[in-house]
């Protein structure tokens, strides 16, 4: 039986580790049919954890290290020398970080450094490394060709169809393995009722993401406010949060100054607008019932992002059996319903003008959404009576695509 170790943001609320916390459900069932022995590693980079307590205690109970607090692997003595002893023997990694940490500590032959551990030591020291792979433009960081050539790379993992043809340049062996997401439906009344108190009866618009260029949330306000700045009927509530180490200020003035910008961008004959809708932004850490209660007093989700791997908050939308109104191009295709969805048209524009250094690469594409289209999908949802049953019929869909039992499946194949 394999030795199996899963290397992720296992305890963080980031997209990364939403993914990484599905792929170790899946790996938690092999372990439990004793198709493999696993283990796991937190490799957090977030101060604070909202996860549930049973994943917790899942992360806990196959935990190579005692503290699931400490930070980029800066780890204590006693859990440095759990680890050695773990890797003086048989196993093989599945690797759920962004990619270029598989070469990080290459340049050292020690478990650890000055920075915390050594992730490459520990993958060359395995029989085989797995890579999942979650990417949203069409061109692969050089970064991440060159930590491939690092380490013994047996398969990459593909969160979806998007990834799976990108990589080919850099693999003839991949597997696409969505994320099989163990979707909560409980939330959180008193939260629920206060949300509404501040909507009323408005159709309800909603959006949730990490603030950051690549989530096309300037696209996002402009083709809500072009559409529906004379109706206050309207809501738009989009729940997002900030990482202050990218903008050096205060959250809620960040995103006030944003969106000031986006809005005043829109003149007619020269004149700013006087919108009625109204915008809604919570920028406060949810636990998962705060989160849910606006799902569920969600009418439609939608998203003008520039690119996703998977798209983990459409999935959660679906869910709920709320339609989505998404772009046309992306990982989050695989698991939209086209027939009871609303796709925006959109196409591959340069990333250019980006601070991000892996998007803004001269020979990388990400999806830009015709404002127009969107403007027209937003109304297409506003003005249909059949949302409910359209959400029915997609949630169905996803289920059949994410399903928890052929994602198991999919790793036993690639593993075993």
């Amino acid at each position: 039986m394999k030795n199996i170790l899963l290397i992720g943001q296992l305890t963080d609320i980031s997209g990364y580790g939403n993914a990484a916390r599905c792929y170790m459900n899946n790996l938690l069932k092999l372990n439990e049919d004793k198709k493999i022995n696993l283990s796991v590693l937190n490799f957090s980079f977030e101060n604070h954890s909202s996860i549930s307590d049973e994943e917790l205690a899942a992360i806990k109970s196959l935990s190579l290290v005692s503290d699931l607090s400490v930070r980029r692997g800066m780890y204590k003595d006693s859990d440095i020398k759990a680890i050695r002893e773990y890797v003086s023997g048989d196993f093989e990694v599945v690797f759920f970080l962004l990619n270029d940490w598989l070469s990080s500590g290459s340049d050292s032959e020690t478990l650890q450094t000055r920075t915390g551990i050594n992730l490459n030591y520990i993958c060359k020291k395995s029989k085989g490394v797995y890579p999942c792979v979650v990417w949203e433009t069409d061109s692969i960081p050089s970064i991440w060709s060159k930590s491939y050539e690092a380490v013994p790379v047996k398969s990459l993992i593909c969160s979806c169809k998007w990834n799976y043809d990108v990589f080919s340049e850099v693999s003839n062996n991949r597997e696409i393995i969505p994320y099989s997401v163990e979707f909560e439906n409980e939330f959180d009344k008193d939260y629920q009722k206060s949300l509404k108190d501040a909507i009323g009866d408005r159709f309800v618009f909603s959006s949730v993401f990490q603030w950051g260029e690549r989530k096309g949330i300037d696209n996002l306000v402009k083709a809500f406010y072009l559409e529906f700045h004379d109706n206050p009927n309207v809501c738009l509530l989009m729940k997002t949060y900030v990482n202050k180490t990218m903008t050096g200020q205060n959250e809620t003035e960040f995103i006030r100054q944003q969106i000031s910008k986006y809005v005043s961008s829109i003149r007619h004959y020269g004149e700013a607008i006087q919108p009625k809708c109204q915008l809604i932004i919570l920028n406060d850490i949810l636990d998962k019932k705060q989160l849910n209660s606006i799902y569920n007093i969600t009418d439609a989700y939608v998203t003008c992002t520039r690119g996703e791997g998977f798209g983990l908050p459409i999935a959660e939308a679906i869910n709920f059996e709320k339609p989505v109104i998404a772009p046309d191009i992306g990982g989050h295709v695989d698991f939209i319903d086209k027939e009871n969805n609303f796709f925006i048209k959109s196409q591959l524009e340069p990333a250019l003008g980006y601070d991000n250094s892996y998007w803004s690469s001269i020979d990388s594409n990400w999806v830009e959404v015709s404002i127009n289209s969107a403007r027209e999908e937003m109304k297409k949802a506003y003005s249909s009576d059949s949302l409910a049953e359209m959400g029915k019929k997609s949630k169905i869909f996803m289920q059949r695509y994410l399903s928890d039992e052929k994602c198991t499946n999919l790793f036993e194949k690639v593993l075993t």
